[in-house]
């Protein structure tokens, strides 16, 4: 028990160690990033275009299944909004029957 104990501390201790490490050098990274994506700009250029070629049957795939999923979920939203329209119109009109 001691023993998971002290491992679940290393653990956290070496987790905030790397947040830290990584805080620290986050400009330099993303200094270092741009320079390395301006230099190979017509090489990444290159490699994107072959990997579409390569993966464009998957690549279609998956954005049809994702828009499919929006336009289900937006379509339940929409469904959800007229319901409620529907009961607050339904409640007015019991409440103006209940008035009269």
């Amino acid at each position: 028990d001691d023993r998971k104990e002290q491992i679940l501390l290393k653990m956290q201790e070496y987790k905030e160690k790397k947040h830290t490490y990584y805080q620290e050098n986050r400009e330099k990274r993303l200094e270092y990033d741009k320079e390395y994506r301006e230099q190979k700009k017509e090489k990444l250029k290159e490699y994107r275009k072959e990997y579409y070629k390569k993966n464009r049957e998957k690549i279609l795939q998956k954005q049809k299944e994702r828009r499919k999923k929006l336009k289900e979920e937006q379509t339940m939203a929409d469904k959800t909004d007229d319901e409620i329209i529907n009961e607050e119109k339904g409640l007015m009109s019991n409440n103006i029957n209940e008035e009269e």
